[in-house]
């Protein structure tokens, strides 16, 4: 499987999803040969894949995996315009309040996202203070490599509770403070803003560590 994480790398193992996407054909036999191939990068749904047993067949766009929207979008993917229309009208709406645009088409937004998330091959990353990042974007901590999703719960007690979970292949970890100061922002910036603006990510709560013991946000 082509597991794509939340700094666009994609690493062939076996690991959990809920999203299906591509960004061209980037295979040659069952080796992955390239980062991508022009500026439709996209996530699915996965009814999308009409046949696990013919990944990576020759001369079609090469399948990949995500854990979740918030690694989708991370990686600067956005919803499919067919598959995945519903979501991708909201993409679309958020879009244009951000830019002030009207009636922007699905080309459009891609070659504005492509600027914003990669550089010949290189992820596009920006920094931020963490106390004013919404939740659902991914971000790095100086000096440490692993993704970190931002994550916001309404505590029990009556007030909103801000931490972090590391991002795996498998799941998240178990929950850390939301780090001090500037980091590393994953998740490119158009799409931050947009999240900002209420484009709500579909994630209740994170896909915990396969096997992991730790308890859930309205558990904490």
């Amino acid at each position: 499987m082509n597991i794509v994480n939340p700094t666009s790398i994609v690493s062939q193992e076996l690991a959990p999803f809920t999203l299906l996407g591509n960004r061209g054909t980037l295979h040659e036999g069952q080796r992955l040969k390239h980062h991508a191939k022009g500026d439709r990068w996209i996530y699915c749904v996965t009814s999308a894949l009409t046949d696990p047993n013919a990944l990576m067949s020759p001369g079609v766009v090469t399948e990949l995996f995500f854990l979740d929207e918030p690694t989708a979008l991370a990686a600067g993917h956005r919803p499919c315009d067919k598959c995945n229309r519903t979501r991708f009208r909201e993409f679309k709406e958020a879009w244009e309040v951000v830019h002030e645009l009207k009636n922007v088409r699905a080309h459009d937004i891609d070659a504005q996202l492509g600027v914003a998330r990669d550089n010949n091959g290189v992820q596009v990353t920006f920094r931020s203070s963490a106390s004013d990042l919404p939740a659902g974007v991914m971000i790095r901590d100086p000096g440490r490599e692993q993704p970190l999703l931002v994550f916001h719960y309404e505590h029990p007690k009556g007030y909103e509770h801000r931490c972090v979970y590391p991002w795996t292949s498998c799941g998240y970890g178990i929950k850390e403070p939301l780090p001090i100061g500037e980091v590393e922002v994953l998740t490119p910036k158009p799409i931050v803003e947009m999240i900002r603006a209420g484009f709500e990510l579909r994630l209740e709560r994170p896909l915990l560590f396969w096997g992991s013991t730790t308890t859930q946000p309205d558990e904490m």
